[in-house]
């Protein structure tokens, strides 16, 4: 059966549960057209289904409690390391993963923490391969992004960029206990994704553009020459 989720992770672990749950062995995981991206349905609690196809259709939106169990039993039997691996893995952006995460899932479930040394399966090989692919990217940025203060409803400082990958999840540990207490923004605009950090609060943020010039503050100068 062909399964859509709505293109969060949290929507692709829920599905993963169902599949389990129908004992289905020759489903197919993949994004509904309309799906949004990483943040989609991340703070959806109850599952409702998106969309009706047919009988060999399934689509599915986000399901916190479902997705929640999956990430946990693939920590508890696979270890951490597995977890973050698929989750690296799935916002590595490179065309047609094919059925590899799922693989991925059915094999370290079975075999424990033993599977991340199963290398030469094309599963665990492909998941290894995308999350390094990923992990690299968000390293390479967390030296690479340039804040420039703006003044957008109170200073701000600002930074847009345009990876490859859906890295912006991964910056955001780094960039919180650099910039300490002040307001900031991520802004992938490939993605039209956003990270905004304001007065001790972090909110993610969909559908984000901007247009013309952004207004620089009084302080942009001497910003540029600290950082």
């Amino acid at each position: 059966m062909n399964w859509q989720y709505d293109g969060s992770f949290a929507g692709w672990l829920a599905t993963c549960f169902r599949v389990y749950e129908a004992h289905d062995h020759h489903a197919v995981i993949c994004p509904a057209p309309s799906a949004d991206g990483m943040f989609a349905g991340e703070l959806s609690a109850p599952e409702m289904p998106l969309a009706s196809h047919d009988q060999d259709s399934v689509v599915l939106s986000a399901n916190r409690e479902l997705a929640g169990r999956v990430y946990r039993g693939l920590a508890r039997t696979g270890g951490n390391e597995a977890a973050w691996l698929l989750r690296d893995a799935f916002l590595n952006r490179e065309p047609d993963a094919g059925n590899h995460l799922l693989g991925y899932v059915r094999i370290v479930m079975r075999s424990g923490q033993a599977a991340l040394q199963m290398l030469a399966d094309p599963a665990i090989h492909e998941v290894d391969r995308r999350a390094r692919a990923v992990r690299r990217e968000a390293h390479r940025f967390q030296g690479f992004l340039r804040f420039h203060q703006i003044d957008q409803d109170g200073p701000l400082l600002y930074a847009a960029f345009r990876p490859d990958h859906d890295i912006l999840p991964l910056l955001l540990p780094h960039f919180r206990d650099r910039m300490g207490e002040r307001d900031w923004m991520i802004h992938d605009i490939g993605r039209k994704q956003a990270a905004v950090f304001r007065q001790g609060q972090l909110d993610m943020l969909d559908k984000i553009s901007t247009e013309g010039e952004l207004p620089e503050s009084a302080d942009e100068y001497t910003f540029q020459q600290l950082w």
